[in-house]
This record gives C-alpha cells, structure tokens and sequence, in this order.
C-alpha cells in the first residue's frame, strides 16, 4: 500500500540526534524507535573565547540550579569534610533550605544567579567546577562553559557526565558520594605543573568536542546523508 510504502520510508530516513552516548543508549534500550540515533554534542556559542587559566583563588565551584536532584547538599557536606571553600552560584526551589542547612559553615558561600563577565571571572578564578548531580545529566552547558576557561571537573559518575572526563587527566569521576570529599583534596593537592596540565587537557578537550563550526559541519553531514538515502 502507497501509505504504508511512504510510513516506512519516512522511518528510514528519519535521524534522531542526541547530545551524549548516555541520552543515545536509553533511547535504544527503550526501543524508542528503528530509525538512526546518533550523538551529536551540543556546541559552544561561536563567539566563545577559549583560554586557559591555571591561576585559582582557591575555591570549588558549584553553578547551576538548586534543586535536589543536583547534589548541592551532597557537595556541601563533602566540602565541609574535605576543608575547602565552597562558593554556590543559582538559584532554585532549594536555596532556601540550603542556605540555612550551610548557616554556620564559614567556608560556604552563596552567590546568587550570576551571569556575563561576572559569571565568567568566578569561573576563571575557581579551583575547579563540581557537578555533583544526582539524577541523570546529558551535557549541561555549566560544564561546557568551564572546560572553555580550561577549568578541571569534578563530577559524579551519572548521565552524560563521565563522557566530559577523562579520570585524572582533566578531571575526576566519582561514583560514591561519600568519596567525593576524597576528590576534591585530590584536586587541591595537585602541583602547580599537575594542576596546569590538568587545566590545559580540560581546554583542549573543550576545543576538540564544542566547537560551532564543526558541529554545523557535521549537522549537515547527517542531513546530506538523509537526502542521499
């Protein structure tokens, strides 16, 4: 039948493009449909300055929604353990309660929802960026933003967030929340050369997987493809 003949095309030619392999083999494993997935990582702005900076003001950096799947307690417990800074940039449903959970540890900080050069400068001057999210993540843009300014990531070992790091080369992957704390000392006992190197791999690797251009280049690869078949 021509409407069925059509329907079967359609699916073929049909391409679903995902912005990590985790997000990709979900939908496999769900069945979710024949057609091609492919994982295509979500860009950087074209205007993205990418730079190094192996220069910190001795802080780890929380930015993002304050939200319960997002691990901020977590991370404030695992900061106060390991002794070191903490400063918390977002808002969300949460912040209150968090606020008041971290009241009395001096080495937590809170700075509201940031943006522009003011959200850049936290970044460039931070230790490293923690995602210690506790709930499925694909490649959130926070992370992105970061490896961009050659910052090294500490993330928890869910969703799309191991893909971002290579374990001890521009960053670390924890699996444990418990171990987290053991992470960040590690981070904060880096040597100078240790920790310039990390920061150089974090921005290269930034380069190699966000770039804009390449990532039209290969958006329209998948549509030339699609039109070949």
């Amino acid at each position: 039948h021509p409407r069925v003949r059509r329907q079967r095309q359609m699916c073929i030619r049909d391409r679903y493009i995902c912005p990590s392999e985790f997000y990709k083999n979900k939908l496999q494993q769900a069945k979710f449909t024949t057609s091609k997935i492919i994982c295509l990582r979500n860009p950087l702005p074209l205007n993205t300055q990418y730079s190094l900076n192996d220069k910190d003001e001795g802080y780890a950096l929380y930015l993002g929604r304050l939200s319960k799947e997002k691990g901020v307690k977590t991370l404030i417990d695992q900061a106060v353990k390991a002794g070191v800074n903490l400063k918390i940039l977002g808002t969300g449903p949460i912040e209150g309660e968090l606020k008041d959970y971290a009241k009395d540890f001096k080495n937590v900080e809170f700075k509201g929802f940031q943006q522009g050069e003011a959200l850049t400068n936290y970044i460039k001057n931070a230790r490293c960026v923690v995602l210690p999210s506790e709930w499925y993540e694909n490649g959130p843009y926070s992370a992105m933003e970061a490896m961009a300014l050659g910052k090294p990531l500490i993330v928890s070992d869910n969703g799309g967030l191991p893909e971002l790091v290579e374990d001890g080369v521009n960053g670390y992957i924890y699996v444990d929340k418990d171990k987290l704390a053991d992470k960040v000392k590690d981070m904060f006992a880096l040597s100078q050369g240790e920790y310039t190197a990390m920061c150089s791999a974090s921005l290269e690797r930034a380069k190699n997987s966000f770039n804009a251009d390449d990532y039209i280049e290969q958006l329209m690869a998948q549509y030339a493809a699609m039109k070949a078949i």
